[in-house]
C-alpha cells in the first residue's frame, strides 16, 4: 500500500501480504485450561520490600485462566504461509508477523545492508510463555503478567490507517485474562533512520487493572557484544538465589555490559531515569541497536543464556546456529511487579529502534565514555517527542477494512465482550461480531437469560463481570463447573474445589475432574481423579486430550506408581505411545522400577521433549538416576543438559 501526502510527497510504504516464513509446525486446538499462574515466580516479600511495592502496585491475576495450553508443536521446520506486515523506506524495512503476536521480525538496516534483529534458523516454538509455545528472535510485546504474553504465538487483527498522507500500521487483540485491548501503532516516516511504536493501554473498566508491559528484543551476542545503558545499578535475578542490587558495569568479577563474561543465565533490571530512557547492543565495530522511548516505559533490561553448557544448549535448542541476547524495555522496575492502571485511565507511550554506528574504540572503551556516545544516537529526544504527539493525534482514527485473517477467536471473544457491555465499542479496534462462533453465542445467552447451556461445558470464562453473571445463572453441573474456573481465577480455589466436586457428583465429566486434579496437593487423589478422567474424553481435541494423558501419568509417578504407570502406556495407541512426554514418562518409570535395559533403549534415541519448560530439570536428573540405579558415571550428554545455571548457586 502507497500513498501520498498533501504536498504530493511520496510516504513510506505500508503492506499486509502474504508470504512464507520457516517455521516448525504449531497446533492451534486448544489444549487444557490453564489452572495454575503460568509458572511465573511471586515476589517474596523481602524482594517486595527491596523494590518498594506500595499503593502503585496491584497483585497478580491468581491464574492464566481464560485461557488454554498452547503446548502441541514439533521440531520439524517447514515452509507456512503467513501474514506479515511490511513498513518501508529509503533506510529501513520492517516486518511483523500478523499471525504470531504482531512480532517485529525483522528491522533491516537498507544502508549498510544487516539486520539488526536476531533472527534464528527457523521459527521453533519451545515451553517458555505463559501458555508454552514461545520462540526467540525479533521484538515481542508482552502485555499481561509475569512472563511471555498469552497472545505470543496467536494472530492478531491489523489495518492501515492514513491521514493526510500519513500511514500507520494498527495491529490490535482482546487480552481476555485483564479484559483489555492490546494495541500498538507502528510508523516509519520517510527519510526517518528510526522506526516508531506507539502503545495506548485503556481500561475501560470501573475497577482497576495489573498491568505488565515488556518489550523484548533480541538481537545477536557476539564475543564482542556490548550493551549500553545511562545506569550504574541493577537489580539481578540469577534463576537461584535472591533479586539483589549489583553495581554496572561490574559485578563478580565480571563485566555486565559483555554477555560473553556470563557464567550463567540472568536478569539484570537497570536503574535509569532518564526523561528519554534507552539502550543499546552493539558489536565490536561499533554498530547494532538503540532502543528509546518516551518517559512511561522507564525501565531497561538485559537477558544473558550465559555460557554454561545449558545456556549453550538453550541457544542451540531455540535459535540454531546463532546466538543472541535480549535488551528490554518496561512499565515497572523488574518483571516481578505488576503496575496499578486505574479504572478509566488510558497509559501511552512511543518507542524508537533505530540502527547506531560508535567509533568502535569508544564502543569497547571506558564505560562512561561508551555510554555518552551510545546515548546520544540512540535517543533522538525532539523526535521521540513529536512522533509520540503525532501517533496520540492518530490514536481515534478508525479502522476501515482490516485483516483478521487467522484471528477470527480473539474477534470473536472481542465482539462478545462487546456484546454484553464488558468492552465498550471502538472503531479505532473493532471487533466483528460475525465471527461469533457458537460457543460465543452461548456465553452472549448467559449473559441474557442466564441460562447455561450443555455445549459450553468445554469452554473458560472469567473476571468480575462474568463471574456475577455465573453467580447468578441457573444451577447446573455445568454451571458449577463454569463458576468454578471463575471463583478460582478471583483466588478462592476452596470454593472452585467444591463447585467442582459438585459438578462431578452430578454428572462426571473430564473437565471437572481434570480440574480437581490440578487443584490438590494430593498426589494420589489426583492420579485417581486423572486416571477416572481419561476415558470420559475420548471426544476432546487432540492437544486436550494428549494434555490430559500426560498429566496422568505425572500424576501416577508423583504417587510413585510407576507400574501403574506402564499399564497405562502399554494400552495406548501407537501415535500416543510415541509421543515425547508419554516417551519420557515410559523411561522414568522404566528406571524406577529396575527395567535399565529397556530404559537405555529409549534413552539411546535420545529423548527429545520439544516443550521442555525453561528451568526443568527433569532429563539431567532422569540421566543421573540412571545411572546411580546401574551403579554407573558417565557424563551428561549435552543434549540432555539444560541446567541454566551452569551448576553453580549464585547468591545476592
Amino acid at each position: 500500500m502507497g500513498g501520498t501526502n498533501v504536498a504530493g510527497m511520496a510516504v513510506a510504504r505500508v503492506q499486509i501480504v502474504r508470504t512464507s516464513v520457516r517455521a516448525a509446525g504449531l497446533d492451534r486446538d486448544p489444549g487444557l485450561p490453564i489452572l495454575h499462574n503460568g509458572g511465573a515466580r511471586p515476589a517474596t516479600p523481602e524482594e517486595e520490600e527491596l523494590l518498594g511495592v506500595g499503593s502503585e502496585h496491584m497483585a497478580r491475576p491468581a491464574t492464566v485462566l481464560p485461557y488454554r495450553q498452547q503446548g502441541a508443536y514439533d521440531r520439524t521446520p517447514v515452509d507456512v504461509e503467513m501474514r506479515v506486515a511490511v513498513l518501508e523506506n529509503e533506510h529501513l524495512r520492517a516486518e511483523f508477523l500478523l499471525d504470531l503476536g504482531g512480532r517485529l521480525w525483522s528491522l533491516f538496516d537498507k544502508d549498510p545492508g544487516r539486520e539488526l534483529l536476531h533472527q534464528p534458523d527457523w521459527i521453533q516454538h519451545g515451553n517458555l510463555a505463559l501458555r508454552n509455545a514461545w520462540f526467540a528472535g525479533g521484538v515481542e510485546w508482552n502485555l499481561g503478567v509475569t512472563g511471555h504474553w498469552a497472545l505470543t504465538s496467536e494472530p492478531i487483527s491489523a489495518a492501515v490507517v492514513e491521514a493526510d498522507g500519513v500511514q500507520v500500521l494498527r495491529m490490535w487483540a482482546y487480552e481476555r485474562m485483564l479484559e483489555l485491548v492490546w494495541r500498538l501503532d507502528v510508523h516509519l516516516p520517510q527519510g526517518s533512520e528510526a522506526l516508531f511504536t506507539h502503545v495506548t493501554l485503556h481500561n475501560p473498566h470501573d475497577t482497576d487493572r495489573p498491568v505488565y508491559w515488556w518489550s523484548n528484543i533480541a538481537v545477536p551476542q557476539t564475543q564482542a557484544s556490548r550493551v549500553l545503558v545511562d545506569a550504574h545499578h541493577a537489580y539481578h535475578f540469577g534463576y537461584v538465589g535472591k533479586l539483589h542490587v549489583v553495581p554496572v558495569p561490574e559485578h563478580g568479577g565480571r563485566d555486565i555490559s559483555r554477555p560473553v563474561q556470563a557464567a550463567a543465565s540472568g536478569d539484570f533490571f537497570f536503574q535509569t531515569d532518564a526523561e528519554h530512557p534507552w539502550i543499546a547492543a552493539v558489536e565490536g565495530d561499533g554498530y547494532g541497536l538503540g532502543q528509546a522511548s518516551t518517559a512511561r516505559l522507564r525501565s531497561r533490561k538485559l537477558f544473558v543464556w550465559g555460557n554454561s553448557p545449558g545456556g549453550s544448549a538453550w541457544q542451540r535448542w531455540l535459535s540454531g546456529e546463532g546466538s543472541y541476547i535480549e535488551i528490554q524495555a518496561g512499565l515497572a522496575p523488574t518483571q516481578l511487579e505488576h503496575l496499578r492502571l486505574p479504572a478509566g485511565d488510558t497509559w501511552s507511550w512511543t518507542e524508537s529502534y533505530r540502527a547506531v554506528q560508535l567509533d568502535p574504540a569508544t564502543a569497547g572503551g571506558p564505560w562512561g565514555d561508551a555510554v555518552a556516545a551510545a546515548g546520544s544516537l540512540a535517543a533522538h529526544a525532539e523526535e521521540l517527542d513529536a512522533s509520540h504527539e503525532l501517533l496520540v493525534s492518530l490514536a481515534s482514527l478508525p479502522v476501515g477494512q482490516f485483516d483478521a485473517f487467522g484471528a477470527e477467536e480473539n474477534q470473536a471473544w472481542g465482539a462478545l465482550a462487546v456484546a454484553v457491555g464488558d468492552l465498550p465499542e471502538d472503531p479505532a479496534t473493532p471487533f466483528d461480531p460475525s465471527t461469533m462462533t457458537a460457543e460465543q453465542r452461548g456465553w452472549l445467552e448467559l449473559a441474557r437469560t442466564g441460562a447455561v447451556a450443555p455445549e459450553l461445558v468445554g469452554s473458560v470464562l472469567v473476571g468480575e463481570h462474568w463471574l456475577g453473571r455465573l453467580r447468578s445463572a441457573e444451577t447446573s453441573p455445568v454451571q458449577q463447573l463454569l463458576r468454578g474456573y471463575a471463583e478460582h481465577a478471583v483466588g478462592d480455589t476452596v470454593l472452585a474445589r467444591e463447585l467442582w466436586q459438585q459438578s462431578a457428583d452430578a454428572e462426571p465429566t473430564a473437565e471437572a475432574l481434570h480440574a480437581l486434579a490440578a487443584t490438590t496437593h494430593d498426589a494420589g487423589a489426583a492420579a485417581d481423579l486423572l486416571t477416572r478422567a481419561l476415558p470420559l474424553a475420548f471426544h476432546w481435541e487432540e492437544p486436550a486430550l494428549d494434555g490430559l494423558l500426560v498429566a496422568t501419568l505425572a500424576a501416577l509417578q508423583r504417587a510413585g506408581q510407576s507400574h501403574e504407570v506402564l499399564d497405562v502406556i502399554s494400552r495406548l495407541s501407537e501415535r500416543q505411545r510415541v509421543l515425547p512426554r508419554v516417551a519420557f514418562a515410559e523411561c522414568r518409570a522404566l528406571v524406577d522400577v529396575g527395567e535399565l535395559e529397556a530404559a537405555e533403549a529409549l534413552l539411546a534415541r535420545p529423548l527429545v521433549l520439544p516443550d521442555l519448560r525453561e528451568g526443568d530439570r527433569s532429563l539431567d536428573e532422569l540421566w543421573f538416576d540412571y545411572q546411580r540405579a546401574r551403579g554407573t558415571v558417565e557424563p551428561l550428554p549435552p543434549h540432555y543438559d539444560f541446567r541454566m545455571f551452569g551448576g553453580h548457586v549464585e547468591e545476592g
